[in-house]
Formats: C-alpha cells, sequence, structure tokens
C-alpha cells in the first residue's frame, strides 16, 4: 500500500483550481510524498497569480495570455496526477514496495522543467503586468499591437494610419519587452515627456502600443505622429570606453566624475553624503558600465565603461567583445599619472588592437585624462605622448586632481585638515569641476559617435563572430545527427528539436561535476546543468579551469518530421558545417587553440559518459559516438590538408562562410539568444544608472533591484 492518495481536485466557481494531498497512514515514501507536496504549494501558488494577481494588474489587457498560462498550469496539474498514479500502481506491484529509481528520477526532471518553465513564464507575465498596471496609474491606454494585422514589411506611415484616430490629440509610444529591457532610463524620459505634454493640454489620449508579439520589428522607440525627434538615435548616449593600467585610480576617478558632475562647489559637496559609486580600489574583472542622467532638459547620457586593468590578452578579449556588442562608441580616454615614462608604448600598444577592430579613423575620438595632476599644476607633465596620426593638444586633454574626492571623503569622517590644507583641496575641487564641464562639453561638442555596426570587416571582428559560433555549431552537428539516426531507423515520426533558452546572470558548465542524463525519445541526452559564476564556481567546488562559460541553456522538445527532413539534405548540410568548422580552426589558430575540435572531442566524452552509464538502452547514443567519431576523422584529415598548403584563409571568404552558417535556422535560433544573453548581461548585471534628480538622496542603480 502506497502511502498518500493522488491529488484530490476540486474547481470551486470562484476561487480557481485548489488541491492538497491526501496521506492515508504512515508514509513508506517520505520522499516522494515531500517532492510531490512540493510541487503542490508551488502549483498553489500560481493559482493565486493566473486568477487573481495577474487579472489584478492587467485591468483586462492580455487576457489570451492568462488563458495560455491556464491551460499550462492544467496541463501541469494533469501531468502530476499521472505521475502519483504511476508510483502508486508501481509501489502496489513491486513485492518490496520499492521504485525504479531511473523511472523516478526521469519524471521528477520532467516535472521540474515544466514547472521551472511555467515559472519563468509567469515571471515574465508578472514582470509585464505591474509595467501595465504603471501604465493605467498614469492614464496610459494600453494596446497589444500584436492584434493588429501588421507585417514585416511595412513602414511608420502604415503604423500611423492603423494607430492613430485623431492626430491632435493622439499620442501613441510604440515600443516592445526588449526595448524597455535595454533602455530603461529612456522609456522614463519618454513616458514623462507625454505625461508633461498631457499637462498643457489635458484633451490628450496617451496610448502605449505594444509590439513585443507582432511581426513588424521595432528597433527604437517610436511616438506617434512621427517626428523625427522622437526616435531613438546614437546621440541619445554618449559611449566612453575607459582604459588605464593597475593603480592609475579608475575607480576614484569615476567616484570623483559623479560627485564633480553633482556639486559645483566644495561647499555644496560637504553639505551632502559623498556619493560612492564603486567601493575600494578593486579593478574589475569584466567591463562594467556607469551611466549619467543629467535630468529631463538633457536628454543626453554619459555611459562611462570601466575595463579591467590594460596589461593581458584576456582582458583586452573581453574589452573587445564587449566593444562589439555595443551600437556605436564615442570615444576611448586613456586615464594616465603625469609623468609615465612609458606611456607612448602603453598608448600605442592598446591602442594598434583597438584599431584592428575600429578603424584608423578612429584616432580623432581619443581623448586623454590625468589624475593626480596638482603637483604638476594640472598638466600631464612630462607624459606627453609621440603618437603618430593621434591627436594631443589641450583641447583632447584634461586633467583632474584625484586626491580631492578622498579628502571630501575623509571630511565626513572627521578627519581633520589644515587651513592651507583645505585651500588646496578647495582650489583643487574647483578646477576638477571645470575639467569635468570641459571634459563633457568637448564629448558632446567636438566628437561624432562612431557607428558599430556589423558590417565592418576586420580580424578581431570575425574572430568574436567565429567564437561565438563555435557552441552553435557543434550543437547543431550533433543534433543533425541525432535526427539522421532516427530517420535512418525508421522507428519514429518524430525528431528532436533544439531550443535554445537566454540566462540573465553568468553561469558556466563544470567540466568535472556528473551530470544525469534523461530520455527523450529514443536519446539519452546530458542536461544543461548551468551553474553560477562569479570568477569561481558558487554551486560547486571545482576548480575555475574546470568551468566552461555559456551563453545560453539548451531545452529540447521532440516534432514531427517533415517532407523536408531527408537524409541526403542532413548529410550535406552536416559535411558543409564541417568544412566550414575547419576554415574557421584555420582562421583562429595563430592566436589559440583549436575550440573546434576541442569541442567534438568533449561532445563524444559526453556521448561516452551516457552509453557508460545507461548500457541496457544506448543502442542510438552508441550510434551517435560512431557517427561523431567518424566526423572527428573527417575534420582531422581536412585540417591536415589545409595546414600543408601554409595559407591561410582570405578574411572575404571567412565573412562569406560566416554568412552561411548564420542562414542556417539551427544555428540562427541559437545566436540570436546569445546576442539577446549579450544585451541582458551588459545592461541588467554590469550596468549602474545614476538618476540626476535623485542624485543627493540616493544614487539609484539600475542593477539593485536585480
Amino acid at each position: 500500500m502506497s502511502s498518500f492518495r493522488p491529488f484530490q481536485w476540486t474547481y470551486p466557481q470562484k476561487t480557481g483550481s485548489g488541491f492538497t494531498i491526501i496521506p492515508n497512514r504512515t508514509m513508506i515514501n517520505n520522499d516522494i510524498e515531500q517532492y510531490f507536496q512540493q510541487l503542490a504549494s508551488r502549483l498553489k501558488s500560481f493559482d493565486i497569480i493566473i486568477n487573481h494577481n495577474l487579472p489584478f494588474l492587467l485591468h483586462g489587457h492580455l487576457k489570451e495570455w492568462i488563458h495560455k498560462v491556464h491551460k499550462l498550469q492544467l496541463h501541469v496539474i494533469h501531468r502530476c496526477i499521472n505521475s502519483i498514479e504511476w508510483f502508486l500502481k508501481t509501489i502496489t506491484d513491486s513485492s518490496n514496495g520499492s521504485l525504479n529509481e531511473r523511472q523516478k528520477r526521469d519524471i521528477q526532471f520532467e516535472l521540474n522543467g515544466m514547472i521551472n518553465d511555467l515559472t519563468e513564464i509567469l515571471e515574465g507575465l508578472q514582470t509585464k503586468a505591474r509595467f501595465i498596471n504603471d501604465l493605467v496609474g498614469q492614464n496610459f491606454g494600453y494596446s497589444n499591437a500584436g492584434q493588429y494585422n501588421f507585417s514585416i514589411t511595412d513602414d511608420i506611415q502604415i503604423l500611423k494610419r492603423m494607430l492613430i484616430k485623431d492626430p491632435n490629440i493622439d499620442r501613441v509610444l510604440c515600443s516592445n519587452d526588449l526595448l524597455n529591457s535595454n533602455n530603461p532610463s529612456q522609456l522614463k524620459i519618454l513616458l514623462h515627456e507625454l505625461v508633461e505634454e498631457r499637462k498643457t493640454n489635458p484633451n490628450l489620449r496617451l496610448v502605449y502600443a505594444d509590439f513585443s508579439t507582432s511581426p513588424f520589428k521595432l528597433h527604437n522607440f517610436i511616438v506617434l505622429p512621427f517626428v523625427p525627434s522622437s526616435l531613438s538615435t546614437n546621440d541619445d548616449i554618449m559611449n566612453v570606453l575607459l582604459i588605464g593600467e593597475s593603480g592609475v585610480g579608475k575607480s576614484t576617478f569615476i567616484n570623483a566624475l559623479v560627485n564633480y558632475f553633482t556639486f559645483e562647489t566644495i561647499e555644496r559637496a560637504q553639505a551632502n553624503k559623498p556619493i560612492v559609486l564603486i567601493p575600494g580600489e578593486d579593478s574589475p574583472n569584466s567591463c562594467k558600465s556607469y551611466v549619467f542622467n543629467f535630468g529631463a532638459k538633457d536628454r543626453r547620457r554619459l555611459r562611462i565603461i570601466d575595463t579591467p586593468d590594460f596589461g593581458n590578452t584576456r582582458d583586452m578579449q573581453h574589452i573587445l567583445e564587449y566593444i562589439h556588442d555595443l551600437t556605436h562608441l564615442n570615444a576611448i580616454c586613456f586615464l594616465l599619472k603625469p609623468n609615465m615614462t612609458r606611456m607612448a608604448d602603453l598608448v600605442s600598444t592598446c591602442l594598434n588592437q583597438f584599431f584592428e577592430l575600429l578603424g584608423s579613423k578612429f584616432s580623432r575620438n581619443v581623448i586623454f585624462c590625468f589624475t593626480n595632476a596638482r603637483p604638476t599644476f594640472y598638466t600631464p607633465g612630462e607624459s606627453a605622448p609621440s603618437l603618430k596620426d593621434i591627436p594631443f593638444n589641450k583641447e583632447n586633454t584634461f586633467c583632474f586632481d584625484n586626491e580631492s574626492f578622498p579628502y571630501l571623503v575623509a571630511l565626513h569622517n572627521k578627519i581633520q585638515f589644515t587651513e592651507e590644507q583645505k585651500r588646496e583641496y578647495e582650489t583643487s575641487w574647483s578646477k576638477s569641476v571645470q575639467e569635468s564641464q570641459r571634459f563633457l562639453t568637448y564629448i558632446r561638442t567636438q566628437l561624432s559617435s562612431y557607428p558599430l555596426d556589423d558590417n565592418s570587416q576586420s580580424i578581431p571582428h570575425a574572430s568574436i563572430k567565429i567564437n561565438r559560433m563555435i557552441r552553435p555549431m557543434l550543437e547543431a552537428i550533433r543534433n543533425l545527427l541525432r535526427n539522421r539516426i532516427l530517420l535512418a531507423a525508421n522507428t519514429s515520426t518524430k525528431l528532436i528539436k533544439l531550443c535554445p533558452r537566454a540566462i540573465q546572470r553568468q553561469r558556466a558548465f563544470c567540466t568535472s561535476c556528473v551530470r544525469d542524463a534523461f530520455h527523450l525519445g529514443h536519446f539519452w541526452v546530458l542536461p544543461d546543468d548551468a551553474h553560477e559564476f562569479r570568477n569561481q564556481c558558487l554551486t560547486c567546488s571545482c576548480t575555475p579551469s574546470q568551468h566552461i562559460s555559456i551563453d545560453y541553456i539548451l531545452g529540447y522538445d521532440t516534432i514531427s518530421a517533415s517532407p523536408n527532413d531527408q537524409i541526403p539534405k542532413i548529410d550535406n548540410l552536416i559535411q558543409e558545417l564541417c568544412s566550414i568548422s575547419v576554415q574557421f580552426a584555420g582562421f583562429l589558430r595563430k592566436h589559440k587553440d583549436d575550440q573546434f575540435l576541442l569541442g567534438l572531442k568533449q561532445l563524444i566524452a559526453e556521448e561516452q559518459q551516457i552509453c557508460s552509464d545507461h548500457r541496457e538502452s544506448n543502442n542510438y547514443n552508441l550510434q551517435l559516438v560512431r557517427e561523431l567519431q567518424i566526423l572527428l576523422t573527417s575534420y582531422d584529415e581536412q585540417m591536415t590538408k589545409l595546414q600543408s598548403t601554409q595559407q591561410s584563409p582570405d578574411l572575404q571568404f571567412i565573412y562569406g562562410q560566416i554568412q552561411t552558417v548564420e542562414q542556417v535556422s539551427i544555428i540562427q535560433e541559437q545566436l540570436a539568444v546569445i546576442h539577446r544573453h549579450r544585451r541582458l548581461l551588459q545592461h541588467a548585471c554590469d550596468e549602474f544608472e545614476i538618476q540626476r534628480d535623485s542624485i543627493h538622496r540616493k544614487v539609484f542603480s539600475s542593477s539593485e533591484s536585480r
């Protein structure tokens, strides 16, 4: 006899689906009962969200979304019931009341996946619901643009005809979830401006048009009736990359800069608590950005991008990848100390690498800032570099005294200074405030934003794109081989589909920790067990070198085979991807190990582990191992042939191959998720936003709420 009976379900007319688990007697399967009790608790919390919280926040909008999540919830409930019934029957039929551990683990893995998917969907829908509730609170209407018959080829005039009834009183802000997530400050400014406009014209009808599910793809915010100034452009934010050696004082410079922008005099600064964005002087191990908002009257914002200390190849590669994900760059700012003897070598070495990515035309956007400049009377001293084609003059050179900021902090800590010291620091503060304003004015008025469009061609640019393709290409090859094996066996009409999902924080695979495979159709598959990673793993005790950074998690689904799923077509695509992998590896091998080869060997090792762990039912995985080993042999032969020519692939040829790979749908989906992850990481985790209107009370950080 089992220790519990199935969920008892009722469907009260007003409260939704209630349920509980009812124990029969002293439990003999405590772990199973506890597991289903936990599931029931989570499903009850979903019930409150779906039937109460969401309808309250959505004000009648997005009813079809609530209906969809409710159907998904019922599907999960029914799957739980079926699972309990299976456990009951298994325990009853078993002579000793024991369960098959593998089957138990598979069912729990499936249920956990369904619960986690539902949790993620509800979290996203609750975020949208809170946003819609805020809009309603500001007397905005909400319109789901997905309900209109917009197409991908439509233009702004068509949007205007469909969404604007009376151009004299209608104002429609067009956006989507991704734009809102990537540009929260710009969204806030636009909403504020529309509310302010309504104060002067109370008859205005304000509407937020949500294009999140529309085929028409928005790349920027649009306010209808459309005027050019309502379109978000690169001029809205000024991106400045801050470069410096260890010990130059980048953290102190950023802390000082926000105080210089905020307090014009030392007296005002003393009357307020110092603003400290970066505690201590620890150098960041990844790029962090600080966005300065200067108030509603000045829509242009300044983003200072703090970088790891310049000096090693790995950090430089990280900086180049960070730049690659920006839309534009306004300046590279070198932070230096006066009288540096090796300044020219430092700047030249660094700029050569930047120019490889950006092109030499960017030389006019290079600026120099000197810290601790009081002893040299606010001049660079003997540090003036001799740099070919790089301007170095009064106009693009700025001298600060970082010591005035620690002085301000010391005053608030009741440290005493002589009158002479006070006068020196007050003078220092005044000069630094003047320099900070000149610094800002120069970037605003003298430097044009440099577009970082994806059409540029360079060796670093191609290398970044290829490195991001390695995992998508290898996973595509493995899954194509899986489906080829299924088609050849002719035992099923179901194929396997990859379902990549973006992750919002830094995660990594551990190559040492054991992963339990789950059954998917005829194959065993290792799940993506992503570990939280911050310089070291927060999930396991394995060393950082045993971890591989990832941009996304792979899920899996089964789909029906279509007429296009033919073995010859799959074979041709696999061979094409293998050949392109060889070309890519040959292009990259000047700078690093063959990551394609290492990745292919890792796939084989994973499949061999599965075959070892599941000897009783591993025929399909064994075939996959053999196919991967054949592919590895072909890869080695092609690489040997390429190396014998002693010729590197032509850059233009490589870009043609990149374009070919980007058009493969199974890879295209993974690359899109990588791009989304990078944007999320850049804006949600590594960016801090400082609002001018609240800066005297508290510095608002966009990462604090995450």
